[in-house]
């Protein structure tokens, strides 16, 4: 029986930073490769975070310690190519750690993408573009089901380590830097920090990612990878995916300005509740206005606003994709719903790739 104390989002977040950024940091020597590193520091760091956590929360069944087929160390790859008469590629190269402990699970990994197309590239560009991420990831679940792929950034980085939980909670944390948004300038301070939720129902098994602070706990830089959802059946799987540029944070400043405004005018007991009303109704008005808008970007920065809903079909390792690629549609809703701005979203086109992972 697991406790519902487990899902205490914010002690979990704790242990899984510190043992991302003790792993990240750690990166290098003396290690003689990645996988070197993957199987040495990331392995250790992630495991001691499942230990405490298993510890402190006496959840452990009496299996514990049993290690399933195709789990430990695993290094998996991946191809797809744009079908068209224009050549773009999408590559991925994914090394990670994942062990199952009865009704407790945990997954490390690192995750290199290099493309020059798709969601992530600037419009009508051929240039390419690299993300770099590393993972962890704890799940707490029951049963025996199918083996099902699970995600960490976006649908170009899967979790070598699969999903073999028949029901399932999953919490994690990334790091990633992006080379598009940050104009190939990489430094410590353009590391992104994201969340990560994912849940299994059977064979229907669901990836969530997103940077905001308010429930995912992430850095909410809204920019790049900002977002993605995908769900994962043994035959095929369908998401969202989007990719914002960067942007002037000026208007931020002021959105923030007044959402405290509001927050003090609530709290304000020398006025009656009258006046206090109509303060916090003119605020929201300015607000509404406010946020109406979209951030304010430069033409580079806008050309890399794309998003996509797409499904994709997996056969024996190969796979087709189809990308749609228009509306924001998902990101809009979670922007209007916490009064938050929006980003423009004018390319649209659809995309068919075919590929294969090893």
């Amino acid at each position: 029986m697991v406790s519902n104390s487990l899902f205490d989002i914010q002690s979990i977040q704790s242990e899984l930073e510190m043992a991302l950024y003790s792993a990240l940091f750690d990166f290098g020597e003396p290690y003689s490769s990645a996988e070197s590193w993957a199987i040495t520091s990331l392995q250790n760091n992630v495991e001691q975070a499942a230990g405490k956590i298993a510890n402190s929360k006496n959840t452990m069944s009496s299996g514990f310690g049993v290690d399933p087929p195709g789990h430990g160390f695993r290094v998996t790859f991946g191809l797809q190519i744009l079908v068209g008469y224009k050549i773009r590629l999408r590559g991925n190269a994914n090394i990670g750690y994942g062990n199952r402990w009865g009704n407790f699970g945990a997954t490390s990994s690192l995750h290199f993408a290099v493309y020059n197309g798709g969601i992530g590239t600037g419009i009508h560009k051929k240039d390419l573009v690299v993300d770099v991420t590393a993972a962890v990831n704890l799940t707490v679940g029951g049963g025996q089901g199918t083996a099902l792929q699970s995600y960490s950034l976006n649908y170009n980085s899967p979790i070598p380590t699969l999903n073999d939980f028949e029901n399932s909670f999953s919490y994690g944390q990334l790091l990633t830097w992006n080379s598009g948004v940050n104009e190939n300038q990489f430094s410590l301070d353009r590391i992104q920090r994201e969340g990560m939720i994912g849940f299994r129902l059977g064979d229907v098994n669901v990836s969530t990612n997103n940077d905001t602070r308010r429930l995912y706990l992430g850095g909410g830089t809204d920019m790049a990878w900002t977002g993605g959802i995908s769900v994962a059946t043994p035959f095929f799987e369908v998401g969202f995916q989007d990719f914002s540029g960067d942007y002037s944070r000026k208007d931020d400043e002021k959105r923030d300005f007044i959402l405290d405004q509001i927050k003090e005018a609530k709290k304000n007991n020398n006025i009656s509740k009258f006046q206090k009303e109509i303060k916090i109704s003119e605020l929201e008005v300015e607000l509404k206005k406010l946020t109406s808008n979209y951030h304010n970007q430069t033409s580079y920065q806008k050309k890399l606003n794309k998003a996509s809903t797409y499904i994709r079909v997996n056969n024996n390792g190969y796979n087709a994709t189809v990308d749609l690629i228009g509306d924001a549609w998902l990101q809009n809703a979670i922007h209007s719903a916490i009064k938050d701005f929006k980003f423009e979203y004018n390319y649209k086109n659809i995309e068919v790739w075919g590929g294969k992972n090893w």
